[in-house]
């Protein structure tokens, strides 16, 4: 049950920090650089896996084990963000003609806060759920 509080808790912070971004800056941001490559609609059901492992690796390899621990946790989850948010822009960069710096470098970025913050925020909304049950 741990685990499922974790990760619920860190679900909670995740989604809505990365719907913002991905609405706003995000949107302006790709479309400016990739629009051509968009699809007009996203594809649901691979943004609902990818949000689904991308949070299993966040509790597994964060903030699953010590929850209350913010500090560590937010430290770890920059890590995380850092090398898998990496791995697909750097990927990207390796094979598409139009993925460019100016892609890379904020899409690594936001990756490390959004990470961070639902790691680390996630954890202490776990740790609070759990010593009220």
């Amino acid at each position: 049950m741990h685990y499922v509080i974790v990760y619920l808790s860190t679900l909670a912070i995740l989604l809505p920090l990365d719907f913002a971004f991905l609405g706003t800056v995000g949107k302006k941001m790709y479309q400016s650089q990739i629009g051509d490559l968009m699809l007009d609609t996203p594809r649901l059901s691979a943004a609902a896996l990818f949000y689904a492992l991308y949070l299993a690796g966040i509790v597994v390899f964060v903030n699953g084990a010590t929850p209350s621990n913010w500090a560590s946790n937010l430290a770890a989850g920059a890590l995380f963000g850092l090398f898998c948010y990496s791995t697909f822009a750097l990927t990207n960069m390796a094979i598409l003609k139009h993925w460019q710096w100016a892609l890379v470098v904020p899409d690594i970025a936001w990756g490390m806060v959004v990470t961070a913050a639902a790691a680390s925020l996630g954890g202490l909304l776990a740790g609070f759920i759990t010593s009220r049950i």
